[in-house]
């Protein structure tokens, strides 16, 4: 909270305040408080399936910065691509049994995702179906 004495705002101690104001403890003023920021408003959100445990973004300039610049790992086994609206294009991995994913990357314009099985998994772009990219494991 920030504190408004007589409608200015109050830096430092209300005694000190009184003091440099010329007034005493019996003097009558007004305060005020007003919250410092405030509360953050809901924005649209992606729907994930599980925990994030990390984030990767596309280098500026490449392929893949224009259509997927975010790349997610989650606890879930998987990893996502997203585009910069927000929207899933892709799910990479995952499944009954997989491993958490701990880290992902770019190498170059490939998805890197590493779990914590130890295993790391290069993604690249095969054919396309529907009009969307397919990616397999290499």
């Amino acid at each position: 909270f920030d504190f408004l004495l007589d409608g200015e705002l109050l830096r430092g101690s209300l005694g000190k305040a009184l003091a440099a104001r010329g007034l005493s403890g019996e003097s009558t003023i007004t305060l005020e408080y007003i919250e410092l920021l405030a509360p953050p408003q809901p924005r649209g959100e992606a729907l994930v399936p599980d925990w994030i445990s990390s984030l990767a973004l596309a280098a500026p300039g490449s392929s893949v910065a224009s259509s997927n610049p975010v790349l997610s790992g989650c606890y879930d086994g998987a990893a996502y691509l997203w585009d910069a609206s927000g929207v899933q294009a892709a799910a990479l991995g995952g499944g009954e049994g997989a491993a958490a994913v701990k880290a992902v990357a770019w190498l170059g314009e490939r998805p890197v995702v590493a779990s914590k099985d130890g295993a790391v998994r290069v993604w690249a772009a095969g054919g396309s179906a529907g009009g969307a990219a397919q990616l397999s494991c290499v």
